[in-house]
C-alpha cells in the first residue's frame, strides 16, 4: 500500500519536472554592411551544396569451400562435416 501511495505522489511531480521550459534556439543574425550600416545580401554561391553519404559495408570475403555451417562464428567446412559424418557411419 505504501508504494502505491508513493507512486501516486511522486507521479504529478516527476510530470511537472518533466513539462520544464525549453530552451530556445539561437537566431542567426543578419551581417551588417560595414559601410552604411544596412542589411548584407544573401551571399549565394555557384558550388553545390554535398550532402555526407553513408559509407557502404564492405563485404565479407567467402571462403573457397562451401561452409556446412557457422559455429561460434567459427566456419565449418562441408568436407570437414561430410569427413565427421562418415567417421560416424
Amino acid at each position: 500500500m505504501r508504494r502505491i501511495l508513493l507512486f501516486l505522489l511522486c507521479l504529478p511531480l516527476l510530470m511537472l519536472i518533466s513539462c520544464g521550459e525549453e530552451e530556445p534556439l539561437p537566431t542567426v543574425a543578419p551581417a551588417l554592411n560595414q559601410t552604411d550600416g544596412t542589411l548584407a545580401p544573401p551571399v549565394v554561391s555557384d558550388e553545390p551544396v554535398v550532402l555526407p553519404t553513408e559509407t557502404a559495408v564492405p563485404p565479407t570475403p567467402t571462403p573457397d569451400a562451401p561452409l556446412a555451417a557457422k559455429i561460434n562464428d567459427e566456419p565449418l567446412l562441408l568436407s570437414t562435416f561430410e569427413a565427421e559424418l562418415a567417421r560416424y557411419e
